[in-house]
């Protein structure tokens, strides 16, 4: 019996190898997207602030740091110090804010010390290319503000894409697993 079983198997192999003797396993390129990718954005920037009631604009230096995705979502950090020319030059307001959005328009909270006036600030506002405004809210008071700047929007990375070799099975575009070798038309 034990004859007859390994006969059979042995006669089953070969029949069927010969009937997959011609096949080749084929490949084709496929090009996937492997997610969203980021990149850090840093930029220095100047510009003229206004607040309400000041016809007069103070000056401000600033640097703004930015991670942005691929379809655009921003966080980062935003410093700046304002110098006032009003009354001779003295340094005005010092502020560090969180930034949430997207690549061109974010939101900003944070903190921030008056040197003028000697007082703390919780500063809130909007960003864009070129333009920001919000509030200075402090114990004493709530000071909007308006500024012209040269920070552009934050840059967005292209989205990554993998190109690999992969297994099609029949009809594929070659013959071995490099791509290569290019199948028989």
């Amino acid at each position: 019996m034990k004859k007859l079983l390994t006969l059979a198997f042995a006669m089953f192999t070969l029949l069927s190898s010969n009937a997959y003797a011609g096949f080749v396993a084929n490949y084709d390129l496929v090009t996937t997207n492997s997610g969203s990718s980021e990149q850090t954005d840093n930029q220095a920037y100047a510009g003229l602030v206004w607040t309400w009631g000041d016809i007069t604009p103070s000056a401000v230096i600033g640097f703004s740091h930015g991670r942005v995705e691929s379809d655009g979502d921003t966080q980062g950090v935003h410093a700046s110090l304002s110098i006032n020319f009003l009354d001779g030059i003295q340094l005005g307001k010092v502020k560090l804010t969180y930034l949430n959005g997207k690549e061109d328009f974010q939101g900003e909270a944070g903190i921030g010390y008056d040197l003028i006036n000697k007082a703390f600030l919780i500063p809130v506002g909007v960003n864009a290319p070129y333009l920001a405004a919000g509030l200075d809210v402090s114990w004493a008071t709530i000071e909007p503000y308006f500024m012209l700047h040269t920070r552009d929007k934050f840059d967005k990375p292209n989205d990554r894409s993998v190109t690999e070799c992969r297994n099609v099975g029949p009809g594929g575009a070659f013959t071995d697993a490099n791509c290569t070798n290019p199948a028989p038309l």
